[in-house]
């Protein structure tokens, strides 16, 4: 009996390759950041070890998790829309295995486990993230035919990541080291925010059936947004709140109108054809719900954010009130957990499967992935406003929020998978098209 010869896959685009790896490498960087805040309430003795610190937790999350989890989907997504070969992939998968390696290394010596190196550790978080956005900055090296989805918001959120990435890589030189408590602000609202509302605009409405958008208008506001997101970037790093309010205004007024042109995410009986074939399906609701309550967090993140610098730049007898770093708190939460962590697991649920032209498992439990989202969400800001229930509601939400990460996973497991291994399906040069439904003969 002759053996069967082995199915020969085609050749997995250098970009998909990093993209995998990002992800997974992400996932590690969650669970072990959002265990820094868990292990005082866990583990008693922990409470007396000197040097634990929320920023650690906070570093470990923007960086290691939302961040790596966002540039995977542009390594993936930028070289398709650019048509070019993405280049300097070595470089780019050990600049992911460095901001985990970071995140992991942040979290053990917040605790107190023998790592103390703050100028190295910011070092590491800055060359980390330089040889990561450059090695997917080459996409951009003798392109001709501008794109003007990726010039203007992700253009203006890439650029905004380099300069944190630049000041953390030259801060253990110049003595900054307030910049490692700053970065991960800057690194929120002025690169990943742009980033997710570009590539946000562009494919939430079709994925969720409310289209159509309206694209000049989006691609024309994100050529305005180079200057707000710098500004805004440097103000945070800088903390000068007298810069971060017009700034962040200026981005609002940006986000705004894009959303308004995308019909503010309600459905309409004048959709295109896509839309109208896809608005009733379960998935395309769950992401629909998903993504409206991640916008809705994201204007109040802003508003949040403008409330803080109003109270820095006019505070009450020389010092600020106490609520301004309550407004601050809830700035950082409603945009990390709120609308980045939302679009996440919302567009990846959706996309993910798409992009090795599989299902999502478990199909019937795609809302509760949302829910604990929205559990974790509201409990974290619980413990912001009321900080006496800290102990308590900070756990159960990082809990909600790892539940919630892990039934992701278990969904959309298999496109996590390398080419090839028992259980993989085949990969795609892109989402799977939708198949036209045909009456029966």
């Amino acid at each position: 009996m002759r053996k069967p010869l082995p199915v020969l896959l085609p050749p997995e685009p250098p970009g998909d390759v990093v993209h995998r790896t990002a992800v997974r490498l992400s996932l590690v960087a969650l669970v072990l950041g959002g265990a820094v805040p868990l292990l005082p309430v866990l583990v008693p003795r922990t409470a007396a070890w000197a040097g634990l610190s929320p920023d650690a937790h906070a570093r470990a999350m923007t960086f290691g998790f939302v961040g790596l989890f966002v540039l995977a989907f542009l390594f993936r997504i930028v070289p398709r829309g650019r048509v070019k070969k993405l280049k300097r992939t070595k470089l780019a998968e050990a600049a992911c295995f460095a901001i985990c390696a970071a995140a992991v290394l942040d979290g053990l010596g917040a605790m107190g486990w023998g790592f103390g190196g703050r100028a190295a550790l910011s070092g590491l978080w800055g060359f980390a993230l330089l040889g990561l956005l450059g090695s997917l900055g080459v996409c951009w090296v003798g392109e001709t035919r501008p794109n003007p989805w990726i010039e203007g918001w992700v253009g203006a959120g890439l650029t905004s990541m380099t300069l944190v990435g630049a000041v953390l890589a030259v801060a253990p030189l110049a003595g900054f080291d307030a910049v490692l408590r700053r970065a991960p602000a800057a690194f929120l609202f002025a690169g990943l925010v742009p980033v997710t509302v570009g590539f946000g605009a562009r494919m939430v409405p079709s994925l969720c059936g409310v289209g159509p958008v309206d694209r000049d208008a989006v691609a024309s506001v994100g050529r305005w947004m180079l200057g707000p997101a710098v500004a805004l970037c440097v103000g945070l790093l800088a903390d000068a709140a007298i810069l971060v309010g017009p700034a962040a205004t200026l981005l609002a007024a940006g986000i705004l109108r894009t959303v308004a042109a995308m019909r503010w995410l309600r459905v309409r009986a004048d959709g295109d054809e896509l839309a109208r074939r896809v608005r009733n399906r379960p998935e395309a609701l769950a992401l629909r719900w998903t993504a409206r309550a991640a916008w809705a967090s994201l204007a109040l993140a802003l508003a949040a954010l403008l409330a803080w610098a109003v109270g820095s730049v006019m505070p009450e007898g020389g010092t600020a009130p106490g609520w301004v770093m309550t407004a601050w708190a809830l700035a950082i939460h409603l945009v990390g957990l709120g609308f980045l962590g939302g679009m996440i697991l919302g567009i990846g649920q959706r996309v993910l499967p798409a992009f090795v032209r599989d299902d999502v498992r478990l199909p019937r439990l795609r809302y509760v992935t949302g829910m604990l989202w929205g559990a974790a969400l509201i409990t974290r800001l619980g413990a912001v406003v009321d900080p006496s229930t800290a102990r308590l509601l900070l756990p159960l939400s990082m809990a909600l929020l790892l539940a919630g990460v892990a039934l992701f996973v278990v969904q959309v497991g298999k496109s996590m998978r390398s080419p090839g291994a028992k259980g993989s399906p085949c990969p795609s040069p892109g989402p799977a098209p939708l198949r036209r439904r045909t009456p029966a003969a």
